[in-house]
């Protein structure tokens, strides 16, 4: 996987999914009006511009033109816009609707765990990352995340157990440095990088 190969899984403290895979699954030539407001909303939340995002997917919604697959990634990219703006609220709504759309969309749940961290209701993040690791056993970031959330609930045997899991799923370009967890015991777990830092 390359260095940015995991755009949108947030723009927050954990992972990205490809942005590259995000734009291949928006762009049609055939598509015209709500899918030009689509294929825009993609374009600018890469750039961070999340208002001009929320904007252009709305209208993009609000057209009715989407199929199922481009409405759940619409309502994706508007989680993303909200999670960036720590409207974590509205993000957790629109992460659930993408997931409606899509039940398979493990970056949906995946970004809407994210959102649920943030919130600080590890929990409904466990639950997430937990249906993540079913829909793609080889997410690296989904056990680690979820590692994160076990410690913050103060269960270090949990968390210990999939922090031992992360690394050897291997997706180590989705992580900036290794560090060693007090719940892993030694185990050196995946601290995942920010993008935004990594752009400074």
């Amino acid at each position: 996987m390359k260095e940015g190969d995991r755009l949108i899984h947030s723009f927050g403290r954990k992972g990205f999914v490809p942005f590259s895979a995000i734009i291949e699954r928006g762009i049609s030539h055939e598509e015209k009006s709500g899918f030009d407001d689509f294929n825009a909303c993609l374009t600018v939340v890469s750039r961070e511009n999340y208002d001009e995002a929320i904007r252009l997917c709305t209208n993009a919604i609000a057209s009715g033109e989407l199929s199922r697959e481009k409405l759940s990634l619409a309502y994706e990219v508007l989680g993303i816009a909200w999670y960036s703006k720590k409207e974590y609220d509205k993000a957790i709504a629109d992460y659930t609707k993408a997931i409606e759309s899509n039940p398979r969309s493990d970056e949906a749940y995946y970004n809407r765990g994210n959102a649920w961290y943030d919130k600080g209701d590890y929990t409904k993040a466990i639950a997430d990352y937990t249906k993540v690791i079913e829909i793609n056993p080889k997410d690296a970031l989904a056990y680690h995340c979820r590692g994160d959330a076990w410690e913050k609930k103060g269960n270090h045997a949990k968390a210990k157990a999939d922090f031992a899991i992360a690394p050897e799923k291997g997706d180590k370009e989705a992580c900036r440095e290794l560090t060693t967890s007090p719940s892993a015991g030694g185990i050196c777990a995946l601290l995942c990088w920010n993008r935004k830092e990594d752009k400074s």
